[in-house]
């Protein structure tokens, strides 16, 4: 990744959302037999992509298709260790689908996105004009007391429904949500299936981010 602007504060992190191909990766790019040139199947003709769609591409899976999946179900152990009713709850009942969307809107893993507003509205008596950003904070509307109650701050692994807006919602809504879904629910089946108790030893080194609601190191003592 290219280095962003320097921080403008102490401790403060910057980085660039636009990557910068290697020498190596160029070459693999610019190669027409490279997997990342050929399309997966004949029967579709596309353009060739740019070294920069194609490293955007890659940055998006990475970070779209990686981080929020990785941090989901990280959370999500922190959680139930945390709500140890929960867990026992998870295990007599084995609603992983119910359990799973609830881990989505109770974690949150992405913190907020931003949309150009394109013509004259008002949202709760705000006033937005064309060109206005308006930033989404996600947990903020996973936690909305008039749809999901006085429990919204709670962790109910049995909550149904559950409208929450973790993969966003229209012509946004997240591509990779039912892949996501699958693999919560089979890590989550696998653990309670193989695993009597799992447990936290130590403090969680949080991701220092204002986008990705992450975990970098968390200590788990996995027990049969």
């Amino acid at each position: 990744m290219a280095g962003g602007a320097p921080p403008t504060a102490p401790g403060a992190t910057s980085w660039s959302c636009r990557p910068t191909p290697t020498a190596p990766d160029a070459a693999r790019c610019d190669d027409p037999g490279s997997p990342l040139r050929t399309p997966p199947t004949t029967r579709w003709a596309r353009p060739r992509s740019s070294s920069h769609e194609l490293h955007m591409l890659c940055y998006l899976l990475l970070g779209a298709g990686n981080e929020t999946t990785r941090n989901l179900i990280t959370h999500g152990l922190l959680g139930l260790t945390r709500n140890p009713a929960q867990q026992e709850r998870l295990r007599e009942g084995r609603d992983l689908k119910l359990a799973v969307e609830e881990l989505l809107r109770w974690v949150s893993p992405l913190v907020h996105q931003a949309r150009t507003v394109t013509t004259d509205a008002e949202v709760a008596g705000c006033h937005l004009a064309p060109g206005d950003q308006v930033v989404m904070l996600y947990g903020a509307a996973n936690r909305d007391e008039r749809v999901f109650g006085e429990t919204a701050e709670e962790l109910d692994v049995t909550r149904d429904p559950n409208p929450h807006l973790a993969f966003g919602f229209g012509e946004h809504f997240c591509l990779g949500a039912a892949l996501a879904r699958v693999e919560a629910r089979v890590l989550f089946d696998e653990l309670v299936d193989r695993l009597g108790h799992w447990s936290v030893v130590g403090p969680d080194e949080r991701l220092r981010s204002t986008m990705i609601r992450g975990i970098k190191r968390l200590p788990v003592v996995l027990a049969p």
